[in-house]
């Protein structure tokens, strides 16, 4: 699973527990299975001040309104990117030690005067063609290792050249160790220990501002309950 899937199922993991303490406090104190805000009974509604063009008063549950915050906090939205560039910069670091692919094509050519008839001819002429393709890859202990191969085409106007064009291939397997600097497992993962550190913590700064969204947004349902209802008690004791 991807780390954006995981950011967006800790939104749903943070509201779980809410969600069961809600239906828990339910069976304790005798309450509704669900729990919502709705509204003021007539008699104490006529007792507030109407204001005109106001939107009506809506029912909302306790899901509905953690889910709500969660989706429109401007703090939690900002933290939730941090993760997914700091996983960047993990994949940057890990792709030090990746294959790398190369390929590599060159032609030389050189005129030689004849100075002599053992020059042979009047005017030489030699075109060199030569190809090399291969992998190259560091390991974390520091050793690079160098795979290729090449070919080389060589043309010659040469009256003494057994064949006018000759080809040539050849394989080469090169390996390279340092043996001051870059040297060891601990100097090589340096990069992405720091990167992995950066992930760990930007991904738990995210999880700690979820938490703090949902705890606010629980406490300010209840407390909105509480008060609404605490409402209702009055102005039925007043009847």
């Amino acid at each position: 699973m991807s780390r954006r899937s995981h950011l967006m199922a800790l939104i749903a993991v943070l509201a779980a527990p809410a969600l069961h303490a809600q239906s828990n406090e339910a069976d304790v104190h005798d309450l509704p299975a669900e729990r919502t805000l709705r509204p003021l009974a007539p008699s104490a509604a006529d007792r507030v001040e109407r204001v005109p063009d106001a939107p009506e008063t809506a029912s909302i549950s306790l899901e509905q309104a953690l889910v709500s915050a969660l989706e429109r906090n401007l703090d939690l939205r900002v933290e939730s990117h941090a993760p997914l560039l700091r996983e960047a910069d993990l994949t940057l670091a890990r792709s030090r030690f990746d294959p790398v692919g190369f390929w590599r094509l060159s032609r030389q050519r050189s005129i030689q005067q004849g100075s002599s008839q053992l020059a042979g001819g009047n005017t030489v002429q030699q075109i060199v063609d030569q190809m090399r393709t291969g992998v190259r890859k560091t390991g974390l202990l520091g050793t690079s290792y160098d795979v290729a191969v090449g070919g080389r085409r060589t043309a010659s106007n040469s009256s003494f050249a057994n064949q006018r064009v000759q080809y040539a291939t050849d394989v080469t397997l090169t390996v390279t160790q340092p043996l001051l600097r870059n040297l060891g497992f601990a100097v090589n993962r340096t990069d992405i220990e720091v990167a992995e550190t950066g992930l760990d913590q930007a991904y738990y700064t995210f999880q700690n501002v979820a938490i703090d969204v949902v705890t606010r947004t629980e406490k300010a349902y209840w407390d909105l309950v509480f008060a609404r209802e605490n409402q209702e008690i009055q102005a039925d004791s007043l009847r």
